[in-house]
């Protein structure tokens, strides 16, 4: 099979993510080392440390590129059975809208360059002698200094774990990487407004130290907090009944609490979200198994198409979604005296439709595109490919 990232007729050569794997760390590693060089060790290292967050974000659009694009990219002239026609330059398209090198660079290398240039700039802001005169008095001055620079530390300690904690489980994105910049940025700002509006006594340089600290750890929290103080305030009021009927992502198998905050963070609140999510933008920012993904998105369509018999039929008769269904429809339509047949008129009792409808409703999920596209990547998708990892030579 040929893997899109190479080519669709396999006329490159792939000679896998290894050598660039190594070329990446190494120059890495000679950018820090020259800018030690250049600024000398007794004042290279806030430098250093401001080069590292970016980096980090760097590594994951490296390893999104060589990596998991090909791993999730469709596949072209295997022989695999489907009810459905595949209709392979769709999915090539989808895969190019996600994983191409412009979509890389634009989602990742733009987050990358914000977050170096604020790391940067409050490295010498902070401990560069970049920070400019607040206050006429010197010991005031030094002390919104002082308070910037424990911001710092609390906002630089954020962004390295949240980074590191993504990188750790793959599924950094680049609005998170987005949010670190807007942190490093936000934190020193805010510890300084907490030294100018709070102010301590002298003899509480522990607390202030802390809360300084803790200013630039979270400032989301702190913003959170006064928000939620104005939505008490003002009346949040309640929640229409259309939110109240939708169908709770717990519903799907296999998802937990913490699948269902994660999946929230894509913007996907409920059963339906998930239902027509795009398939491969939750693909790229996640990392969930390809096809445990598509098995949930096609569980999810089956609660959209029948929310009060979707369950049932699951558990009853071991349907795994719509494409199940549909397929089930398929098989009836073409062998009206098959078992096929038999099954699906049981069915239709128990869901409570006239059969016209229930075969009418087959038939819409059956030219559903969404439908279409979740068993076409089921199908022409080789979750691991071991020849696109093979080295020449």
């Amino acid at each position: 099979m040929d893997a899109i990232p190479v080519s669709l007729r396999g006329d490159k050569k792939d000679r896998g993510p290894g050598a660039l794997s190594w070329l990446f760390w190494l120059a890495i590693a000679a950018f820090l080392l020259i800018l030690l060089r250049e600024h000398g060790n007794g004042v290279g290292w806030p430098w250093v440390l401001a080069a590292l967050p970016p980096l980090m974000v760097a590594q994951h659009a490296f390893y999104l590129y060589s990596v998991k694009s090909r791993s999730v990219s469709p596949q072209q002239g295997g022989e695999k059975p489907s009810f459905l026609s595949v209709d392979f330059e769709a999915l090539e398209g989808a895969w190019r809208r996600y994983f191409g090198p412009g979509q890389i660079v634009l989602r990742f290398g733009v987050p990358a360059l914000f977050l170096a240039c604020a790391c940067v700039l409050q490295a010498g802001l902070f401990f560069g002698g970049w920070f400019p005169k607040l206050a006429t008095n010197e010991a005031t001055g030094g002390q919104l200094l002082a308070a910037g620079r424990f911001g710092l530390a609390g906002a630089y300690a954020y962004v390295v774990v949240q980074l590191g904690v993504r990188n750790f489980r793959a599924d950094l994105t680049g609005g998170g990487a987005l949010w670190c910049a807007v942190t490093v940025i936000l934190g020193p700002g805010i510890a300084i407004v907490a030294a100018l509006a709070l102010p301590l006594k002298e003899n509480e340089q522990f607390a202030r130290a802390a809360l300084f600290f803790l200013a630039g750890l979270s400032p989301q929290k702190v913003i959170g907090y006064i928000s939620d103080s104005a939505r008490k305030a003002l009346g949040d009021g309640g929640l229409s009944a259309s939110v109240l009927n939708n169908k709770s992502l717990l519903a799907i198998r296999g998802i937990t609490l913490d699948i269902q905050e994660r999946l929230r963070e894509e913007g996907i609140e409920d059963a339906y979200g998930l239902a027509f999510a795009e398939p491969y933008h939750l693909l790229r920012n996640t990392n969930f198994s390809p096809r445990q993904i598509l098995a949930w998105m096609d569980e999810s369509l089956l609660y959209f198409f029948l929310p009060d018999t979707a369950e049932w039929l699951i558990r009853q008769h071991g349907l795994t979604g719509a494409i199940d269904l549909a397929y089930l429809g398929h098989l009836a339509s073409t062998t009206p005296t098959g078992p096929a047949s038999k099954v699906l008129d049981a069915l239709c009792t128990k869901v409570g439709m006239p059969m016209e409808e229930f075969q009418m409703l087959l038939q819409r999920m059956f030219e559903d595109q969404q439908l279409i596209q979740i068993w076409n990547l089921y199908n022409s998708m080789d979750v691991w490919q071991p020849k696109a990892f093979e080295m020449e030579g």
